[in-house]
């Protein structure tokens, strides 16, 4: 056996292992919901000698804009939730124009049981408007446990109850999930979206188990206990200034001592009907957390060859002139890694319907991973809302473009430096 079949051999051995990982982490349910536990327990889970006989309020906030997830179906969800404590949802846009907001009025009317308002952030602060949207909601809560939900999340009735049973548990400061899709209707969104499911059961899954001072998140569903935040100074401060804000709030929570953890609540995201370009804009988009959450570009350049299996396999395949024993090892690392995605989608998802019609996507996404690997390697920005950003101390962004005014205004001038 020579060096890249072993290579490729080594790499399938990592996602069959991660396999195995995720059944484990199947397994990792959030606790049973408690009354009285009102706040974070500490690490050993002294409880204190009275409790009060109420389960803790919670504050869904969700930011959005767009109606382009399925929201109008996705939304109804959060207004039938069967979570017996009271709840609250803060519905935020950017813009009063938004095209989501006729939506959201017509849903405040048709559920005027439900503690729920729509709010207009006018915060401008961080590089992400989402990030103004969040601060400002956030002094909107009412409640103990407060819950960032993207717009193309898709819950069950019990989401807040497991989400708050997760926070109820010894040590618990944040409670996450991997984001895993579903929904994939055309081949460009299942280019993604299997490929992705794939990566999440297989190699998110060494993070997940492993690594136990998590210092990452997934964007579609963080929980959190409002005290901690409001607990760490400059946490919003901070915040406007990361990468992203599934990045940013773990991070800070991890600096600060308090742990995030990872659980299997069925929060998977809504992905469908979308085009090429946005799929890989997307992926771009996503490259400088990964590289964060890895640590070192060069690393996650690397080791990525190694974790996809497919690329070596191709390449291995093409040298080999197509023969009986190339086509074996082709044939080993696709169907690993597409039967990875068919795992997810049966226990995960608990369907089977993407995987039996796209499965083919799968390795041609994985060896787009190549393309990707350069960007991630070379590029040091971040490109949206038509400006450009460098990546700074691994998590940060930087307004390139008001930095280079400063550097080369003159001297004395508002925006030089003074004499």
């Amino acid at each position: 056996m020579g060096f890249l079949e072993a290579f490729v051999y080594a790499g399938v051995a990592v996602q069959v292992f991660g396999l195995v990982l995720f059944l484990i982490w199947l397994q990792d349910r959030p606790g049973p919901l408690k009354k009285g536990i009102l706040g974070p327990l500490p690490r050993n889970g002294t409880l204190p000698a009275s409790l009060p006989d109420r389960y803790p309020g919670v504050t869904i906030i969700k930011p959005c804009h767009s109606l382009s997830d399925n929201e109008e179906v996705l939304f109804h969800d959060y207004f039938k939730q069967d979570y017996p404590g009271p709840v609250q949802l803060v519905f935020v846009v950017s813009f009063e124009d938004a095209p989501i907001v006729p939506l959201i009025r017509q849903l405040l009317a048709q559920y005027p049981q439900v503690d729920a308002q729509l709010l207009v952030s006018k915060t401008r602060r961080a590089y992400f408007p989402k990030t103004d949207a969040l601060y400002d909601a956030h002094f909107a809560a009412k409640h103990e446990v407060v819950i960032w939900s993207d717009s193309d999340s898709i819950v069950q009735a019990n989401y807040l109850t497991e989400m708050v049973g997760a926070l109820q548990e010894p040590g618990a400061a944040m409670v996450t999930t991997p984001a895993m899709d579903d929904g994939s209707n055309n081949v460009w969104s299942a280019l993604k979206t299997l490929a992705n499911n794939a990566d999440c059961a297989t190699l998110v899954m060494y993070y997940t188990i492993f690594n136990r001072r998590k210092c990452t998140g997934f964007g579609l569903s963080i929980g959190f206990w409002k005290s901690d935040v409001d607990s760490i100074p400059g946490f919003w401060p901070q915040l406007f200034r990361y990468i992203g804000d599934d990045i940013g709030a773990p991070h800070q929570f991890y600096l600060h001592g308090k742990k995030v953890a990872y659980k299997h609540i069925r929060v998977p995201s809504h992905f469908a009907n979308k085009s090429l370009r946005t799929v890989v804009m997307q992926k771009v988009r996503w490259l400088a957390p990964q590289v964060a959450a890895v640590g070192n570009r060069w690393v996650f350049f690397f080791t990525g060859f190694f974790a996809y299996p497919v690329i070596g396999a191709t390449t291995y395949l093409l040298l080999s002139g197509f023969d009986a024993n190339g086509i074996q090892v082709f044939g080993a690392a696709v169907g690993t890694r597409i039967f990875a995605a068919a795992t997810t989608e049966l226990l995960y998802l608990r369907r089977f319907r993407m995987t039996p019609r796209y499965f083919w996507t799968v390795p041609l996404w994985d060896l787009m991973q190549v393309g990707f690997f350069f960007v991630s390697l070379f590029s040091k920005h971040l490109s949206f809302g038509k400006k450009k950003y460098l990546i700074v101390d691994r998590w940060f962004l930087q307004d390139e473009a008001a930095v280079h005014a400063k550097e080369t205004a003159p001297m004395g001038t508002a925006s030089g430096k003074s004499a």
